[in-house]
């Protein structure tokens, strides 16, 4: 109990608020993450929740993202939006966003295309896609996904990532096998940014919002 009650005293100041308002939800991260994946499954919670939902499918690099989004969307009825004659994300995501918002679109959520972090170009271009939704949105929710086996290496991974995006929160993957995610404590505390969700598995309904008490008991192999 002690412990428990020291991790929480070395998180209290990690603000947990929302941002108020924003209807438009960016996903990024680095190859094998879970990204698109986490798509489909936060599309299915928001539906869950009764909100009108779109999921823009912007990684125009990988042709089975594309393809993943919509059998996902299709197989649970939610609207997506897609642009396979194009390769620049930046403008499937405005003519997404133009075409979502005037269907009254409650929550849309925008995959992008895994990259690594050591790529300029691909970071740069985050930059751009942030520059479109201002267009639309005055604020929206920056995420970045983690896979909870990586470690320390996650700590580098949201360091790159924040110096091209606003990034106000996380979503920790792969928390299904023996991975504790114990990384993910001292990145709340570095940089301020609450965990959103964690998967657990690979179907549809396997992504449930974090809670911290629930987290630390898990650590100490309590059953989330």
């Amino acid at each position: 109990n002690f412990i428990k009650s020291t991790i929480k005293t070395y998180l209290k100041e990690v603000s947990f608020k929302e941002i108020e308002d924003s209807k438009v939800l960016l996903i990024s991260g680095v190859n094998g993450t879970g990204k698109t994946t986490s798509c489909a499954k936060l599309a299915s919670h928001y539906k869950e929740l009764g909100q009108k939902v779109w999921v823009i499918a912007a990684d125009t690099f990988r042709a089975a993202a594309e393809a993943q989004i919509s059998f996902w969307c299709k197989k649970n009825n939610i609207e997506y939006f897609s642009k396979t004659s194009s390769k620049d994300p930046s403008s499937v995501i405005f003519e997404g966003l133009k075409i979502s918002l005037a269907h009254k679109a409650e929550k849309i959520i925008i995959d992008t295309a895994g990259r690594l972090h050591t790529s300029t170009n691909l970071m740069n271009e985050l930059s751009k896609i942030e520059r479109v939704i201002s267009k639309f949105e005055n604020s929206h929710h920056s995420w970045i996904t983690l896979d909870s086996t990586m470690g320390q290496n996650a700590l580098t991974q949201v360091d790159l990532f924040k110096k091209t995006l606003n990034i106000n929160g996380i979503i920790l993957n792969k928390l299904d096998g023996s991975a504790k995610g114990g990384a993910i404590l001292p990145i709340m505390k570095k940089y301020n940014i609450p965990v959103k969700f964690i998967g657990v598995g690979e179907k549809i309904e396997d992504m449930i919002e974090f809670n911290l008490d629930a987290y630390i008991g898990s650590l100490f192999d309590e059953e989330y």
